[in-house]
């Protein structure tokens, strides 16, 4: 019975491709939205990678700055 029901779906409604892209709802976003996403995720790969404390306070900041 279960089979039967998901095959007249398959066959009524179709199928979708799940996956792909990685960022949720960026075929949505415009330019200005992806380009600060990209610089949120910029600050944040900084800010995980410096050495040593003062470069991450200094990361850290802008890395705050960006989220907003």
């Amino acid at each position: 019975m279960t089979k039967c029901i998901q095959r007249l779906a398959k066959e009524i409604l179709g199928t979708s491709r799940r996956g792909g892209n990685k960022m949720k709802g960026a075929r949505w976003w415009n330019e200005e939205v992806k380009k600060k996403v990209k610089k949120k995720k910029e600050a944040y790969a900084a800010f995980t990678n410096s050495g040593t404390d003062k470069e991450k306070d200094i990361s850290r900041v802008r890395y705050k700055e960006a989220k907003k």
